[in-house]
């Protein structure tokens, strides 16, 4: 029986309060003062009222009390000057004035453990958790016969846990619920745990490696979405556990997301709600089209009409005011770009804590020609959610334009390692083929645009990449080609709006470099 506000998950039959799945630690009587504040949410409870549930009559002095509830507001993250959660009325009280999602009235599901009138309520099914898609991480079963790696295969679904719990499009089950069902099978644990998705894996160990095999299920079809392996050498076990729960994290989220916007796209609700607008608003933003752009910006302010605090919303919009300037025909004006600034700093005001707010924020300091601030938020991004490689990518790509490519290139082939099937696959090996254009290193250049242009929903720019490689190596035949394909995709490709859409590049020589690759393929320098 769960009762959702916030961030956070209040579950009153195993008497554990969460946030964003990791267990708060709360003394007893802090919880049975948070569970009666929720039950009795729609009025001012008194201070008397409150020792008799709380404390049983027993004589307690006003500090006491004011004690407990400051304790409870920590744990809430809350406090007596901004009262976000629990009100204090002077004189009269103090009431719980947070948002309950999940379906709990007052008095309903809670009465478990306050009934009325001495009725205990049969407990509700459990709710789902909102509009995200709730996910729970079983332990992995260790197949290797030796009982000393048991802890190697809880430590990474314990990893993996915390890893997903950093992905705010997920509702993550908390260890303490999954972990329970160690000994089940995964219909079984899907079934106890009624998540929509569920993860489960095997570890093997023999001669000095390591094999670790996941699968991710959608338990409401009963099929796997995904299922992948990975072999190392044992080495530094703690390194490999890290390793290998990034790498799964980085696959899990993004194959999610897909699935959910795929549904949308093919079922759209009657009634759609922000998180619909949001979803259907990715779906559109993964297509490098002009129209798509427009479709994604219409979807998701829509989105953020509906819920005016929708962070994820805010942040993508952000993005996809920056794409509509590099990718396609919106004016690079200040007045653009101070609008997707002030978008990206409104996300950041309303969850400071996203990995994904920070890495909108930064690819606007990027085009903003702030690439040490950029960097910054880049950072942040992937502290907050090491398998975001999206924001590994960002990062990298901040790096280059300053001129530092010796530091960019293995964050690049991070981003890739994370996620190999990202629908932005192909801007991480549009932007390296970029970076290695600027380093004078065409070879390279050519492979990774060429890698590109095969990806799914490729933009034309890595098309521009490998011409421009091309014509700096001379390769006739090819540069032929590759003309060719460019101007089916932009007929009016030309060097002087190459110039203007890379508006984001301070370094002349950058410019120069790529522009020059670009006329030696036989690129014009203005529209025909």
């Amino acid at each position: 029986m769960d009762i959702l506000f916030e961030d956070f998950v209040l579950d009153m039959a195993r008497r554990e309060l969460t946030f964003r799945g990791s267990e708060v630690a709360l003394e007893p009587q802090v919880f049975d003062l948070l569970a009666y504040l929720v039950r009795e949410r729609e009025r001012v409870v008194d201070k008397d009222e409150l020792v008799r549930q709380i404390w049983k009559g027993r004589t307690v002095c006003d500090s006491t009390i004011e004690s407990r509830l400051s304790v409870l507001r920590r744990a809430l993250h809350d406090d007596g000057r901004s009262q976000r959660l629990i009100r204090t009325y002077a004189r009269k009280g103090v009431r719980f004035i947070g948002q309950v999602r999940g379906g709990t009235s007052p008095g309903g599901a809670i009465s478990q453990i306050f009934p009325l009138d001495g009725v205990v309520i049969d407990s509700p099914a459990t709710p789902k958790p909102g509009p995200r898609p709730s996910v729970a991480v079983i332990p992995f079963d260790n197949l290797s016969g030796d009982p000393v790696q048991d802890h190697l295969a809880d430590g990474i679904a314990a990893d993996l846990i915390g890893l997903l719990t950093r992905c705010r499009t997920l509702f993550v089950l908390a260890r303490n619920a999954s972990f329970g069902l160690k000994r089940a099978s995964p219909k079984m644990a899907a079934t106890a745990l009624q998540v929509d998705y569920l993860v489960d894996g095997t570890i093997h160990c023999a001669q000095g490696r390591l094999r670790i095999s996941f699968q991710l299920v959608d338990t409401r079809h009963g099929y796997a979405v995904l299922a992948e392996h990975y072999d190392r050498d044992m080495g530094d076990i703690f390194s490999v556990q890290d390793d290998i729960a990034e790498k799964i994290a980085g696959r899990i989220e993004p194959e999610i997301g897909h699935f959910t916007r795929r549904h949308l796209v093919r079922h759209p609700p009657r009634s759609l709600e922000a998180w619909d607008h949001f979803h259907l608003g990715m779906s559109h933003l993964y297509r490098a089209t002009p129209g798509d752009n427009r479709e994604a910006q219409a979807w998701l302010r829509r989105a953020v009409e509906l819920d005016p605090q929708f962070s994820l919303a805010y942040a993508f919009l952000s993005y996809a005011v920056v794409l509509s300037m590099i990718y396609f025909d919106a004016p690079p004006v200040p007045q653009q770009l101070d609008e997707a600034l002030n978008i990206a700093l409104r996300a950041v005001e309303l969850d400071d804590q996203d990995a994904s707010v920070r890495f909108a924020l930064g690819r606007v300091l990027t085009v903003k020609k702030r690439y040490r601030d950029a960097i910054d938020e880049m950072a942040l991004a992937t502290t907050l959610n090491p398998a975001l490689a999206i924001a590994w990518c960002g990062l990298a790509d901040s790096y280059v334009y300053m001129g530092d490519f010796e530091r960019a290139d293995p964050l690049f082939q991070h981003a890739l390692d994370l996620s190999p099937h990202d629908p932005m696959r192909w801007a991480f090996l549009s932007y390296r083929a970029q970076a290695k254009l600027f380093a004078r290193d065409f070879a390279r250049a050519n492979a990774y645009a060429s890698q590109a242009v095969r990806a799914p929903n490729c933009h034309y720019w890595p098309f521009a990449h490998r011409l421009a490689a091309l014509g700096h190596i001379g390769a006739g035949e090819e540069i032929a080609s590759a003309l060719e394909q460019l101007l089916e995709r932009k007929p009016d490709f030309n060097c002087d709006w190459t110039r203007e859409r890379l508006f984001y590049v301070l370094d002349a020589d950058q410019l120069d470099i790529y522009v020059d690759g670009l006329r030696r393929a036989g690129v014009p320098d203005t529209a025909a």
